[in-house]
């Protein structure tokens, strides 16, 4: 059940409210019927007569409806309240049909308000800002980024003229509408549904108010997201490179065949990338969680349960190069989960570790293109330990 202090917090919040305050009866009643449920007591109605309005243990129950009419009218202050002015309250009362038992829920909707209704145009938003930040960081200390457009992994997007697109992966979000009324509606992360196909094979099993879920538009960034264009936003500007943004969801063919991309996401969300990598040795399954290399051997590895925050996490990440349509190039950051993004990014921009990878397989121009498997070690998605598991060259055709 939920606990006690936000149950009475949430009640204080709803008998304060204009819907009860000028109201006694209601407020003693419902307060009765809070504190019975949480003391594990479900009252009756002779109870109910007796204790809130005063009534003997003999009532007429059978004619003298006073107690039900109030019930009656109770439920529909509930409904009207919770459409007004308890929108945004964490936990909702509701008193059933047939019962006098208050049942607590919790409201996603007010606890997720933050983040469901965090739409694509707030998530480049909210990235333009973490650039024009970085770009006052890059004007202070450019000179340690500027020399990497020498290196192997960034000489195809920092020494060509070839425009650049950063592509970031978002998460598929679906909307399940009219929840209280007409105007209220929840958008909604489920980790096996990644795409408008994938949606239409869940819809096709639901039974139930098949009516109320849609297609959204909407989508959700992952906190690699701001951290990793971060340190790209440095590196690019160091070297006086400019770029596009862009979501894997809006991502269209004619970009491969304009830009040089760098795509940083999870495998979930590669959208068309996913076509382009049929030929490399990595796959993923989404229904377990599961990242395959296929190189001399077959190998299997699965991240840390991702429902674990405050706790110690490994993930498995690409990075894969390899040419694109018009001799373009694309970089790939993938992992399972944040922290995974987050640590190959900084791995290889960081010149130290960064020279230390391309000394030991970029030294020969046939490995220009290549795919690698990093395994990510951390804690509560800050990264501890970077190792590499697994590194092939990829032949140009």
């Amino acid at each position: 059940m939920t606990k006690t202090s936000e149950i009475q917090k949430n009640l204080t919040n709803l008998l304060s409210s204009k819907e009860f305050s000028d109201s006694k009866r209601y407020q003693k009643l419902l307060q009765y019927l809070v504190d019975s449920t949480l003391q594990d007591i479900t009252p009756k109605e002779i109870t109910i007569a007796h204790d809130v309005f005063g009534k003997s243990f003999d009532f007429d129950k059978k004619n003298d409806t006073q107690v039900r009419v109030y019930i009656h009218n109770l439920r529909k202050k509930l409904d009207s309240y919770y459409q007004h002015e308890g929108k945004e309250d964490t936990i909702t009362f509701e008193i059933p049909k047939g019962s006098y038992k208050v049942i607590f829920t919790e409201n996603p909707s007010a606890v997720n308000s933050s983040v469901l209704n965090f739409n694509w145009k707030y998530n480049l938003a909210f990235i333009l800002v973490i650039i024009i930040i970085n770009v006052l960081l890059v004007l202070s200390n450019s000179d340690e980024k500027s020399t990497l457009k020498n290196h192997p992994v960034w000489q195809d997007f920092l020494k060509e003229e070839t425009p650049i697109l950063i592509v970031i992966g978002d998460y598929y979000l679906y909307r399940i509408h009219d929840i209280f009324d007409e105007e209220s509606h929840l958008y909604v992360r489920d980790y096996n549904i990644n795409s408008h196909k994938d949606f239409d094979e869940f819809a096709s099993t639901i039974t139930k108010n098949q009516d109320n879920i849609e297609k959204s538009n909407h989508t959700l960034l992952g906190k690699f997201a701001p951290l990793t264009v971060s340190e790209l936003t440095k590196l690019l500007y160091a070297n006086d490179r400019e770029f596009d943004i862009r979501l894997s969801s809006s991502l269209q063919w004619q970009d491969l065949e304009k830009y040089n991309i760098i795509y940083i996401g999870t495998y979930k969300s590669l959208g068309i990338i996913h076509d382009l990598i049929s030929e490399l040795n990595f796959s993923y399954t989404v229904k377990p969680n599961r990242l395959l290399y296929d190189s001399d051997s077959l190998y299997s590895y699965e991240s840390t349960a991702s429902t674990i925050d405050q706790a110690y996490e490994n993930d498995f990440s690409v990075v894969a190069k390899f040419p694109i349509a018009n001799d373009n190039t694309i970089l790939i950051f993938g992992s399972t989960r944040d922290i995974g993004c987050i640590a190959t990014v900084k791995h290889l921009t960081n010149p130290k570790t960064l020279n230390s990878f391309e000394k030991e397989h970029l030294s020969e121009p046939e490995n220009q293109f290549f795919e690698s498997v990093f395994k990510i070690q951390g804690y509560e998605r800050n990264v501890n330990k970077v190792d590499l598991l697994h590194f092939d060259s990829i032949k140009s055709k």
